[in-house]
Parts: C-alpha cells; sequence; structure tokens
C-alpha cells in the first residue's frame, strides 16, 4: 500500500468532512508524522494528489456520476472520496494506468469494507471509455461550473462582474500552481543577503517584487533563517497593502493599528518598516489566533508590536483618535486565493458575499473613529467581488463625509499576474 496514497485520501476525507482548509489540513497531518516516517514520503506527490484533486473535484464528480448506474448520490462519502483522488490520478498524472488502479483497489481494500470492486469497476470502466469528457449541459452556467470545477453560485455572480471570457481566464488561473514568497526582516537582514544566505543553505531562490524572495525549491520553513526569524511566508500582494497603510508617513514617530491582523503577516510588515518611537497593535476577536501572532512576533525579534483580543466592531473609547495609520484587512469570500485554497471554489458562496460585506462596512464604521485627523484608513480584502470591494467603499464614504477617498486598486489575476487582493486608501480630512 502507498502511503503517499494513503496520507492524501485522510487530508482529502478530512477536507471534505469538516469543510477545513487543505493548507492547514496537510501541515497538520506532516508535523504528526514522525521525523524517522516522514523521510520515507514524497511530501511533493501529497500536495499534489490533494491540491489537484480538489482543483477538479465538481468535473471529477460529474465523471463519477456518469460512471455509477446509482449516480453520485448512492456513494457514501468516504468511498467517493476515494474515486476523486483515483480519478485525478488518471485523468490529470501521466503514470501507469494499471499501476494507479492497482494501488488505489489495494488502498481501497485497507480503508474501505467491501467496497474495493466497486472503486475498481469505477476505475476500469473510466478507462475502457478513453476517459472521454463530455459537458453538454446545454446551460454557460452548469458548464462552467463542471468543466472548471467552481461552485454555480461562484460562476453566476462573476458571470456579471467578468463576463464568461473574463471568467475563463480567472479559473484557468486559480487551478495554477502558485508561487511560494518571502518577505525578508529587514530589522535584520537585507533582501540580497538574505538570498544568498538561503542559497548556501541549497535553496533555489531569486528576487520578486515588492522586495520580495520567490522560493523554486526547498522547504524553507525547515531553514535556519526561518527559525532565526529572517523573513516571513508573504503574498506580494499583502506587501503592497501593508506598504500602503504607512506610505507617506513618518515611519520614526507613528502609531498604526491593524484592526483583523490575524495570522499577522501585513502587521509584521508594517512593524519592520517602521523605528524610533513608532509601533503596530494588531488585534484579533480570537484568542487562539493572537497567541499565534505572539509566537510569530517573537520569532521575528519584533519590540514594538502590542499584540490583544479586541472585537474589531466593538468602540475603543480610550483609543479614540490615537492612530496615524488603521488597516480594516476584512473578512471575505477569499476569492482572489483560490489557487492557494481551492476548496474555496467548490463551496456556495452565500448572498454574493452581502453578509460579509456588512460586517467590513461595521469594521470601517468603528475603525474610522480611531484615526486621527489627516490620519490614514486602508480597507482590503482578499476577494475580486465587487460586492465586497467597490460596493464597501462608496457605502462607507456616503455615511462619513469626513474621509476622502485618494487611491484604490483591484489586484486581478487576469491582468495583474497575481492573487486578486482590493484595497482603497481613505484620508481622515
Amino acid at each position: 500500500m502507498d502511503l503517499n496514497r494513503k496520507l492524501a485520501y485522510e487530508i482529502l476525507l478530512q477536507v471534505e468532512r469538516q469543510q477545513a482548509y487543505a493548507n492547514i489540513t496537510i501541515n497538520k497531518a506532516i508535523t504528526s508524522i514522525p521525523e524517522t516516517e516522514k523521510a520515507k514520503l514524497n511530501l511533493g506527490f501529497i500536495r499534489q494528489l490533494v491540491y489537484g484533486t480538489l482543483e477538479n473535484q465538481i468535473l471529477i464528480d460529474y465523471i463519477i456520476d456518469n460512471l455509477s448506474s446509482k449516480g453520485l448520490k448512492s456513494i457514501k462519502k468516504k468511498t467517493l472520496v476515494m474515486l476523486r483522488l483515483a480519478v485525478y490520478q488518471l485523468m490529470n498524472l501521466e503514470l501507469a494506468e494499471y499501476g494507479v488502479v492497482n494501488e488505489m483497489v489495494n488502498l481501497s481494500k485497507k480503508v474501505l469494507k467491501g467496497q474495493s470492486g466497486f472503486v475498481n469497476g469505477i476505475l476500469r470502466q473510466f478507462i475502457r471509455n478513453g476517459k472521454d469528457i463530455k459537458i453538454e449541459t446545454g446551460d454557460l452556467i452548469q458548464d462552467l461550473s463542471i468543466r472548471y470545477s467552481v461552485n454555480s453560485t461562484i460562476v453566476a455572480l462573476l458571470l456579471k462582474q467578468f463576463g464568461e471570457q473574463g471568467c475563463i481566464e480567472l479559473f484557468q488561473w486559480w487551478n495554477q500552481v502558485p508561487p511560494l514568497t518571502i518577505r525578508p526582516n529587514l530589522r535584520k537582514i537585507t533582501g540580497q543577503q538574505l538570498t544568498n544566505l538561503l542559497i548556501d543553505e541549497g535553496f533555489e531562490v531569486e528576487a520578486t517584487a515588492e522586495g520580495m524572495i520567490q522560493v523554486n525549491k526547498g522547504q524553507i520553513i525547515n531553514s535556519k533563517a526561518y527559525k532565526q526569524g529572517l523573513f516571513s511566508v508573504q503574498d506580494i500582494p499583502s506587501k503592497i497593502i501593508a506598504n500602503k497603510v504607512i506610505e507617506g508617513l513618518d515611519l520614526g514617530s507613528i502609531k498604526v493599528l491593524d484592526v483583523c491582523a490575524a495570522p499577522g503577516g501585513k502587521t509584521f510588515a508594517i512593524a519592520e518598516c517602521l523605528y524610533g518611537t513608532s509601533s503596530v497593535t494588531g488585534c484579533d476577536l480570537y484568542e487562539h489566533r493572537v497567541k499565534l501572532m505572539e509566537a510569530g512576533r517573537q520569532r521575528l525579534d519584533l519590540d514594538n508590536v502590542n499584540l490583544m483580543v479586541r472585537d474589531g466592531c466593538d468602540l475603543w473609547m480610550e483609543a479614540e483618535g490615537g492612530f496615524d495609520a488603521v488597516l480594516v484587512d476584512g473578512p471575505c469570500s477569499g476569492l482572489g486565493v483560490v489557487r492557494r485554497k481551492p476548496e474555496i471554489k467548490l463551496r456556495p458562496l452565500e448572498d454574493q458575499g452581502r453578509s460579509l460585506a456588512n460586517i467590513s462596512l461595521e469594521l470601517l464604521n468603528v475603525s474610522q473613529r480611531l484615526v486621527k485627523s489627516k490620519g490614514r484608513l486602508v480597507y482590503s480584502t482578499c476577494t475580486i467581488n465587487r460586492i465586497e470591494n467597490q460596493d464597501v467603499k462608496q457605502e462607507f464614504l456616503r455615511r462619513n463625509k469626513s474621509f476622502k477617498l485618494v487611491e484604490e486598486r483591484q489586484i486581478l489575476p487576469m491582468s495583474d499576474g497575481l492573487d486578486g487582493f482590493y484595497y482603497a486608501v481613505f484620508i481622515k480630512e
């Protein structure tokens, strides 16, 4: 029995049952394995199996539904996850068909009761049919949903905003493998020094936009440099937003607030740019997330960061007008980062994201009172949904006449070649 496929199956089953994020589930699964056993695994192959299966899940379900005489609904969840993993390999990976079938049937015998024959039959029928996939629903939304494995509620919403061609380009982007980028801790090391250090450690890295470094090969989190707090993992758009929060301010004597700070990437990126008496306060609603941020703060050795458990929707009277810059990184649908979290596109988007937009608007309306006169208020998300972005900006400006919009940007994968983020910068007059 292949241990790589077994672990991939267990991760996919957990994602399915608990509606969990794949990246978190993978990391938990890997860290729980003893080092002696971990050496026997191909971690890259496991990630490929998990992410590839999720990225194509709706299409795979369509295939299985057509192959099974009783349809998809008659298949138990554990068996369905096994079939998804198997069909993905037959459909997308250049592996010997008999080898895939043999391994998956053997795995089924170990973890499924009396279902290995059914699994074997479905897979062999798929191969006999020439792995032919015909999508003919007669409905554009359903066709796109199946072909690109995107929930139909998301397809319907984005068709209105970006049109058919824009959606196709976006959905194709979502199935690409994202690069891994890291941010040098400039309080400890320069980008060039870090690049040289990592190369000496055996990693393949190169400089990229916004002073970031792209990692092309190697488990960077296991590096000495990471343990020494010399860098953090961060996406380029996230760093762009952190820069916007403090743009044009005196970096030696300001107070900054990050209202929804966890997991802390933007908070720490801002803190690393400050000096003198400047400080950043990072808040989050949940204590366990603040504890994780505190661990990050200590690893990076940032003494200018204050962390606290606080609901951003509650008015903080004693801090009113006390911050030069406030960041509201609002809760959102995450439609900009689907290639990093493919399970997002599989789940229905309730009320087109309006409830999330309302929470963000409430956070902005409370947070604006904490901004000094002529101070900066930045609203950001990692979605491309206009309801959660531009509509929130417009409503905030309608309700708060003392603020003016000085800059906004929707970063789009189709045109910018980056994950989808949005930010709007307001100045308090």
